[in-house]
């Protein structure tokens, strides 16, 4: 049994691109049961509920950062070195999409940019938790089971900023490929023989 403070807000709803949880620090989740809950009345009076999914989260207070995001083609995309299928909803991210060709120039160049610009920053692959049995600290590279097909690889730029940051980086033309959203699904690509290399191919 827990004691939560309970009060009435306006909660923004998820979808594809807003994720309510975003920059939290931590995520409990509690099993069904009955919860004493405070409400806010003079005589604090203390009404016993029965919930099915509850959670308690923890934000920072002020931003730490700026992140941008990736999907990231990786081994695990990958069945008998055949690229699995990217699920369409990423469809809805843009009419078009930036393949980069090059991953290891594109890193070093956004790398260079932001030293120029004396900005430190990490990056990796985001870890995917299920928010009806969890219960840790949660880092910028953490997201809700919920957004797993976006198979994300961010980008964290330890800004200490609210405000969205466009880096200038010059043409990728040489590192990358544009295409038509609606033909991401039917991209193919095939794994080296070492696994380490994806090739595309029509």
């Amino acid at each position: 049994r827990k004691n939560f403070w309970c009060k009435s807000t306006q909660v923004q709803a998820d979808d594809f691109r807003n994720d309510t949880f975003e920059g939290i620090t931590s995520f409990t989740a509690h099993p069904e049961g009955t919860a004493e809950v405070h409400a806010e009345f003079p005589d604090g009076t203390k009404i016993p509920i029965n919930y099915i999914n509850l959670s308690y989260s923890q934000k920072h207070e002020f931003a730490t950062g700026n992140i941008t995001s990736f999907y990231a083609i990786n081994s695990p995309c990958f069945k008998d070195n055949e690229l699995i299928p990217i699920d369409t909803e990423m469809q809805q991210f843009g009419t078009h999409v930036i393949l980069i060709t090059n991953v290891q120039k594109f890193f070093a160049r956004l790398q260079a940019k932001l030293e120029e610009l004396n900005f430190n920053c990490s990056h990796k692959l985001v870890k995917y938790f299920d928010e009806k049995a969890f219960t840790e600290k949660i880092t910028p590279y953490h997201k809700r089971s919920m957004y797993k097909y976006q198979n994300e690889f961010r980008v964290f730029i330890d800004s200490r900023q609210l405000d969205s940051m466009t880096i200038e980086l010059g043409s990728l033309e040489d590192i990358s490929v544009i295409a038509l959203s609606n033909d991401i699904h039917k991209l193919k690509m095939r794994l080296d023989d070492a696994g380490e290399t994806a090739t595309p191919y029509r």
